[in-house]
């Protein structure tokens, strides 16, 4: 009878832990999927036209992403070159911040890169020479080299 109860016991805990085990696979599984779902399914949802006072909502903007599903239709529809320091102000806001000294670069943040698998961010460099832009590219912030 002492055997039996211990051997009831045991499998009573062996099923407990294995069943612990398999909820946290299939909550962490759940979790990595939803993760990657949505990288997906922002990486295939097609671009929005640029809306110049959505590109400003920086908070909003960033947060859905906003921005950098607007940036191409930017660029291919505004000619930004040769626009002034002001210009490019009254279309785009406020940059998040600048570079050079003095005014050289403008920077705007677009939210995680839109290749998978999304793990570092892209920015809108605008780069100004004699108050004028000169170039305009889609960069990655540069990794430190120790």
């Amino acid at each position: 009878m002492q055997m039996t109860r211990h051997r009831e016991t045991s499998i009573a805990r062996i099923f407990l832990v294995s069943s612990c085990l398999i909820a946290t696979l299939a909550i962490t599984h759940s979790s990595a999927i939803s993760v990657i779902w949505d990288h997906f399914s922002f990486v295939c949802s097609p671009n929005q036209s640029f809306d110049s006072a959505e590109w400003k909502r920086t908070d909003e903007g960033m947060r859905q992403r906003k921005r950098a599903k607007m940036v191409d239709d930017l660029l291919n529809k505004h000619r930004l070159a040769g626009m002034t320091t002001t210009e490019i102000q009254n279309l785009l806001g406020i940059p998040n911040s600048v570079e050079g000294s003095p005014v050289n670069d403008y920077v705007y943040y677009l939210g995680p890169e839109r290749a998978f698998p999304g793990l570092e961010s892209e920015y809108l460099h605008v780069r100004f020479r004699d108050g004028k832009v000169e170039k305009v590219s889609i960069q990655k912030p540069e990794r430190s080299r120790d």
